[in-house]
């Protein structure tokens, strides 16, 4: 998998290394043949804008994500692989992209794990509550299926039951919040929705 994700790798530094030598005129006659790559860019860490690096690039990128996310089930399952390609194309620009760093094995390792990382950092965790019902519900307090965890309606107030009260208590408020500004800016208040 590493000398693939290598091989990938160097063909992405060369098409890099190319988009940036491009004059005008062959950018134009390159666009022209291959109206495509102009959709797939990266982003120039000293300008801030972006430049195009063709298809190839992302075809490479995808790959190299989905052999890392392959290799390593435990993220892939708490991973969206299109948001680790973007970050993957972020993290490249900002590693490779006019800096002296070399483009070694080593150096593309760090890359991906830092790419990792950062879509790690900006995914949240999100809680789905989804009734169902337990057969043995009195002696079976809570069980799990893979990410997911089941719990008896008891254990679930005990342990969600401040959580939810207290999300309650800030949407009451924000609610309220939202009538009083209403009322002061010439609503009807008679028509305004109600402060419970």
């Amino acid at each position: 998998m590493a000398s693939e994700n290598y091989a990938d790798f160097e063909v992405m530094i060369q098409r890099v290394a190319w988009a940036l030598r491009l004059t005008p005129e062959e950018f134009k006659d390159h666009v022209n043949a291959h109206r495509m790559d102009v959709f797939h860019t990266i982003p120039d860490p000293q300008t801030g804008r972006s430049f195009m690096v063709g298809e190839e690039f992302t075809s490479r990128l995808k790959k190299i994500g989905k052999r890392y996310l392959d290799s390593n089930p435990a993220q892939k399952v708490r991973t969206d692989f299109n948001s680790f390609v973007e970050e993957l194309r972020a993290k490249f620009s900002e590693f490779f992209v006019g800096t002296e760093r070399a483009r070694d094995e080593s150096q593309m390792n760090r890359w991906i794990g830092s790419a990792m990382r950062a879509t790690l950092k900006k995914q949240s965790a999100s809680t789905h509550y989804v009734p169902c019902a337990l057969i043995f519900s009195q002696t079976v307090k809570q069980f799990e299926v893979g990410p997911v965890t089941f719990y008896h309606t008891s254990e679930f107030f005990r342990i969600f039951g401040d959580e939810i009260e207290g999300l309650r208590e800030k949407i009451r408020a924000r609610h309220q919040e939202r009538v009083t500004e209403s009322i002061k800016k010439g609503y009807a208040a008679k028509d305004a929705a109600t402060p419970e």
